[in-house]
């Protein structure tokens, strides 16, 4: 039981670390990665310690159970569109969280009126697990079409991220004990969260050595810096807070103004200066 406290305090310290490391570079990623990572914690709580206290078949063990999964798989939803800025988070798949929150609402009534605690719980994991298949699915997806991107590793730390977290709600679905699950699923967010510091730097050096932009404005750099990183327009739109239009006409004058018709032909123009 010893070794058990001694790994949660050291989760606990991981965690407040890379909120820290939020702080210094005010970096949104960190904030998200702290948030679900912070809600992982938070479950290991209901589904270890509290029990040892409130009683394993409290019905507000349950409750808090059927809580924390839908919160994590919400969050999941909030920090791929807001942090990681994937296109393919679509209003379906909004629309699909929006119904899993209805369920887990009826759910949660009913475990006030009936008898079986478990039976409630475990469809409720049922229907997360359903959803974050779906969602697992869509990251898969977002890879395969963007793996070249600067993105890559964050999306791959959050396909990851939400692999665990399916087969976790497959396993509590099952009536199977899974507090081993959340262990693996924290160390493979804590090795690839160092290995996003890394590959965001690479690629940092990557861009700054590699095109001159001494030449453009200010504005036109930050727009061709995420161009060239892979973003489509609408992403770019989003990062920059400009409407797509305007992007689409920034590009476009662009293309003009050094005589090329693509993408391609605009970088090898930068690379030759």
């Amino acid at each position: 039981m010893i070794v058990y406290y001694i790994i949660l305090s050291l989760i606990l310290i991981f965690m407040l670390k890379n909120l820290t490391a939020y702080i210094l570079i005010n970096e949104k990623f960190y904030l998200g990665f702290f948030l679900i990572l912070s809600l992982f914690f938070s479950i290991i709580i209901f589904n270890r310690i509290l029990p040892d206290f409130i009683g394993r078949n409290s019905i507000f063990l349950q409750c808090g159970d059927i809580v924390n999964v839908i919160l994590i798989s919400g969050s999941v939803i909030f920090f791929s569109h807001h942090f990681l800025n994937l296109t393919i988070i679509n209003p379906l798949t909004i629309l699909y969280f929006y119904f899993e929150l209805l369920a887990a609402t009826v759910l949660l009534g009913l475990l006030f009126i009936t008898n079986q605690p478990t039976l409630i719980s475990s469809l409720a994991h049922l229907i997360v697990f359903i959803y974050t298949l779906i969602f697992f699915i869509i990251i898969t997806i977002e890879i395969s079409k963007k793996k070249h991107t600067i993105h890559f590793m964050r999306t791959i730390t959050l396909l990851l991220m939400q692999l665990s977290f399916t087969i976790m709600t497959l396993f509590k679905a099952l009536f199977i004990p899974i507090h081993i699950l959340f262990y693996s699923g924290i160390l493979i967010m804590i090795v690839l969260l160092e290995f996003e510091i890394i590959f965001k730097a690479k690629n940092n050096v990557t861009v700054a050595y590699t095109f001159n932009f001494n030449d453009i404005k200010e504005k036109d750099k930050r727009i061709l810096e995420l161009l060239f990183n892979g973003m489509e327009y609408k992403e770019i739109a989003t990062k920059t807070g400009l409407t797509l239009n305007t992007i689409k006409k920034y590009i476009n004058r662009i293309y003009r103004e050094y005589d090329v018709k693509n993408k391609t032909e605009l970088m090898n123009k930068f690379l030759r200066k």
